[in-house]
């Protein structure tokens, strides 16, 4: 009885650990140097910047820097979140929410700038 009850316990702390363990390897999809090109307009014609968009891990937090060419400087991203599939982070210097699904051919998504949430447009990056 008491070699059970070991074995229980040992078994409980395995999966309490795993559970908090390390960040899953399948959200190092996004880790990386990307291109980027954010598009201003509803038919992708008429204004799209261009630029670069770095994302990092560091322990179980994922930080990011984007640069425009337009802009001319790195801006550092905040609330950086990958899932599976998934991202979403803010720039904050120019009130900005992107949000991106990764594709066969990198990432795409939309943005919205923070005080128009009635206008969505959007956003594509290829590995660099």
């Amino acid at each position: 009885m008491k070699r059970m009850m070991a074995l229980g316990f040992a078994v409980f702390f395995v999966v309490l650990l795993g559970a908090a363990g390390p960040v899953r390897a399948d959200r190092d999809w996004a880790v990386g140097k990307w291109r980027i090109r954010q598009n201003f307009s509803e038919h992708h014609r008429e204004t799209v910047f261009k630029g670069r968009l770095t994302i990092r891990r560091e322990g179980h937090e994922f930080t990011g820097r984007i640069y425009f060419d337009a802009v001319g400087r790195w801006e550092a991203l905040r609330d950086v979140h990958v899932s599976d599939d998934t991202i979403r982070f803010f720039r904050p210097e120019h009130p900005q929410e992107f949000r991106g699904r990764r594709t066969d051919h990198g990432i795409e998504g939309t943005w919205q700038a923070r005080e128009r949430h009635d206008k969505e447009w959007t956003w594509s990056a290829r590995r660099d």
